[in-house]
């Protein structure tokens, strides 16, 4: 079982990472430049296992996703690089602010989300960021109103993220996995 998983694991960080250096090459003309993940950190009041200082990396983004797959919890700080790296293909905000601020100008992190960086990140959250950076319109209801109960619903539909309630916690895996589906869904769209 344990085989399957690591292999399964390491399927998603090819396609990630492909992915990644596909968009890369495309958006630079042949500039294959590494990102830079910043201010990554354990949930520690979820994870008490693993009390780590925030630091900083200059991971790309399969190596953050190597790292995530082993974590108890995702966080924050740890989704919006990975949103970055599906975006931009690089990470260019050195602290969680700057994160923030990179993707409330794209529009795909709302001005009124109050994150932590430290905190684990919610379904819902990650599924609002993923439905703003694909363009994902959803349903009457998203389109009214909005919010990461829609959003979370529609990622659910698409078959992006397994059932449940919005406001549940991703571990470190699942954060991976979603991201993996969404690297093979861009993929076959680019198609």
């Amino acid at each position: 079982m344990k085989t399957f998983f690591y292999l399964f694991l390491f399927g998603v960080l090819v396609i990630f990472a492909a992915g990644c250096n596909q968009s890369a090459q495309m958006n630079r003309g042949g500039d294959m430049s590494k990102g830079n993940l910043a201010d990554s950190s354990e949930a520690a009041a979820l994870n008490s296992n693993e009390n780590e200082d925030a630091e900083a990396t200059d991971d790309g983004s399969a190596e953050l996703a190597f790292k995530l797959a082993f974590k108890k919890w995702g966080t924050n700080a740890e989704a919006c690089s990975m949103m970055l790296y599906l975006v931009e293909c690089e990470d260019r905000g050195k602290t969680f602010e700057q994160k923030q601020q990179l993707l409330q100008s794209k529009g795909i992190l709302p001005d009124d989300l109050d994150l932590s960086a430290t905190e684990p990140v919610r379904k819902g959250t990650l599924a609002l960021m993923l439905c703003r950076a694909l363009d994902i319109k959803g349903g009457l209801f998203m389109r009214l109103v909005g919010g990461t109960r829609y959003a979370y619903r529609e990622a659910v539909y698409l078959e992006l993220m397994q059932g449940g309630s919005e406001r549940e916690y991703l571990t470190g895996p699942e954060v991976v996995d979603i991201m993996g589906r969404v690297a093979r869904m861009k993929q076959t769209q680019a198609q």
